[in-house]
């Protein structure tokens, strides 16, 4: 569970549906923990690790290649659009 979660992963009914663009923004946000509004990587893979994953790394080795596109290795808030259009392309779901 991260600080300050909102977002609701599960009820009774076992439902599944994708993640929105903005619920991915908002758990992006919540995974910035020391609040300098970059995300490092080893913040990137604390977002794949709370989506479960599969190849936590992997994904976040992936997703710093895609959105990390000056190469400083953060992702800084102009980047941020493209990290979040990568983690919606893999469809990950929360319960509804």
């Amino acid at each position: 569970m991260i600080p300050g979660e909102t977002i609701s992963r599960c009820n009774l009914k076992g439902d599944s549906v994708p993640y929105t663009k903005e619920q991915l923004k908002e758990i992006c946000k919540q995974f910035d923990l020391n609040g300098d509004n970059f995300l490092s990587k080893a913040e990137v893979k604390k977002i794949f690790e709370y989506l479960k994953a599969y190849f936590p790394g992997f994904r976040t080795w992936q997703a710093m290649r895609k959105a990390d596109t000056d190469g400083d290795g953060e992702i800084d808030q102009n980047e941020l659009k493209n990290l979040i259009d990568y983690l919606f392309s893999l469809n990950y779901k929360v319960k509804a």
